[in-house]
Order: structure tokens, then C-alpha cells, then sequence
């Protein structure tokens, strides 16, 4: 919300001058209007841990990512 707030006092327009995405797919990201990417970060973090405690296990697999256009981009 930051960025923005800080481009529109700038003079600049989103996603004219801008293109702004977010990173969490939050509902606030969606009340804003902003595109959003999102990972599963509990997933990744269950999937780190697994690891560090048995390093003998395979490579993770890739976990999904979204990505939601919105007006933002």
C-alpha cells in the first residue's frame, strides 16, 4: 500500500506509468486491485524443515505458484 501511496504523490499512475504486483495474495492485495503472486510458504517451509532434518531425502518438488492479474499490471 506504501508504493502505492508513494507513486501516486510522485505524480505517477499505476499501471499507466507503473506496473505494481504484489507478493502474498492477500485479500488486501485483492481489495486493492493489485496483481498478486502467491507460493505456498507453508508448504515450502514443512518442505525446508523435512530436509535440514534428513538431508538424505530427494530433491523437493516444485511447489505451485499464481499468478492473479489484476488492475495493478
Amino acid at each position: 500500500m506504501g508504493v502505492l501511496r508513494a507513486l501516486r504523490e510522485a505524480g505517477r499512475w499505476v499501471p499507466d506509468d507503473v506496473a505494481v504486483v504484489s507478493f502474498d495474495g492477500s485479500a488486501l492485495a485483492e481489495a486493492a486491485d493489485l496483481s498478486s503472486v502467491y507460493m505456498p510458504v507453508e508448504e515450502e517451509a514443512e518442505s525446508a524443515i523435512r530436509r535440514l532434518l534428513d538431508p538424505a531425502l530427494p530433491p523437493a518438488a516444485r511447489l505451485p505458484t499464481t499468478l492473479t492479474l489484476r488492475g495493478s499490471s
